[in-house]
């Protein structure tokens, strides 16, 4: 008769589970929120919403999405290149440089005129007290790439730092 009891898993652990696996599906959520931040950073910031009905908006790129939108790029490749290298530090990287986009979109939930006076500038108006003034005018709200934008970095900061820990805590 054999004898089943030593077998090669250790100790706890279930068979077909081992900390890699979770650690590349924290990188892998973290690197699909940076696609979200990205893609946010692309669509509209702020939304004009009058009273006649009227709805418009002004798209992140007019603004400070153009950051936004370089910093969730850079989050993107720092996660890809901790997966490939096998870098675990490039997670914390990527998790810092993830910060500073949620950061961004913060100012951008907290201040949505903040975008339009910056495309006001672009389109020609002769100085910022004019813009400020034009977008005084209107009433504006956070626009959905915004909460892309917020959704996509916390979601990235969180995994990239949770799979950070676990990287270090398994050594």
């Amino acid at each position: 008769m054999s004898d089943y009891s030593q077998t090669s898993y250790p100790s706890g652990a279930p068979a077909g589970h081992s900390a890699g696996a979770d650690d590349k599906k924290m990188v892998i959520i973290a690197i699909v929120g940076a696609a979200i931040a990205l893609i946010g950073s692309l669509i509209n910031w702020s939304v004009t919403d009058k009273a006649t009905g009227d709805i418009g908006g002004v798209k992140g790129t007019d603004g400070d999405g153009v950051i936004s939108l370089i910093t969730a790029l850079a989050a993107a490749a720092l996660f890809i290149g901790a997966m490939v290298a096998k870098k675990h530090i490039l997670h914390a990287v990527g998790a810092v440089v993830s910060l500073v986009t949620l950061v961004i979109g913060g100012i951008a939930m907290a201040n949505p005129d903040r975008v339009v006076v910056s495309y006001f500038m672009d389109e020609g108006a002769p100085n910022e007290k004019a813009a400020e003034k034009v977008a005084e005018q209107l009433e504006f709200s956070a626009g959905p790439g915004v909460y892309m934008v917020l959704v996509g970095a916390l979601l990235s900061l969180v995994c990239g730092f949770l799979a950070f820990k676990k990287a270090n805590s398994g050594r």
